[in-house]
């Protein structure tokens, strides 16, 4: 079985429904017959039930300022669930700043874990048809590629959630928030391949 690691609000919900379109039954946040995908993967890898049969591990990324706006919409118990994994730092004494703090944190400290598990990184805006990314899942889930026209219907945003009230996230407030934090991102957004101009983060 293969194991798709991601943080919250990486595209788990789009990635599932194009595998089972293709005819891979991976569960979302659970396991199917093939493996599963989704940000809960650390509470199975380890239990006896399944533990060895993940016999590789890919890691879903996606762009950082987006996702860590996104994560904001994610309840409490879900970050604290995480932070049980990476741990937790002593957030921002602003609230609205600290929120975005800690996703930012955990967006960084979990997707260090979840590289260091994974033999190959990729980014979830790559996961177009007929692209490189595309055609590599394939390889792997051993699949056809293109064999059901409708996975090119399939929404890239099929689990946004309503953003009212929702701090602002840039790379300009992750400065101010934690500029050493902002830099460990920015690192990390680079390593994927995102590139940012200047003006975003000055």
């Amino acid at each position: 079985m293969i194991c798709i690691l991601s943080s919250g609000r990486s595209g788990t919900t789009y990635t599932s429904n194009l595998l089972n379109a293709l005819g891979v039954d991976v569960g979302h946040e659970k396991v199917g017959e093939r493996g599963m995908i989704g940000c809960n993967w650390y509470e199975f890898l380890d239990r006896p039930k399944y533990r060895g049969k993940f016999t590789r591990r890919l890691h879903q990324v996606r762009e950082p300022i987006a996702c860590i706006r996104s994560m904001l919409t994610l309840k409490n118990g879900i970050f604290s669930r995480i932070e049980s994994v990476v741990g937790a730092p002593k957030l921002h004494p602003n609230e609205e700043l600290r929120k975005v703090h800690r996703a930012a944190s955990v967006y960084m400290r979990f997707n260090h874990l979840m590289a260091s598990k994974a033999s190959w990184t990729y980014r979830v805006e790559d996961l177009k048809f007929g692209s490189a990314v595309y055609d590599n899942l394939c390889n792997i889930f051993d699949v056809p590629r293109g064999t059901r026209p409708r996975i090119l219907r399939l929404p890239l945003n099929i689990n946004t959630r309503p953003k009212a009230g929702v701090p602002e996230v840039s790379w300009e407030i992750l400065k101010k928030i934690d500029e050493s934090l902002s830099d460990g991102i920015m690192s990390m957004a680079e390593s994927y391949g995102y590139t940012y101009a200047k003006q975003e983060i000055t």
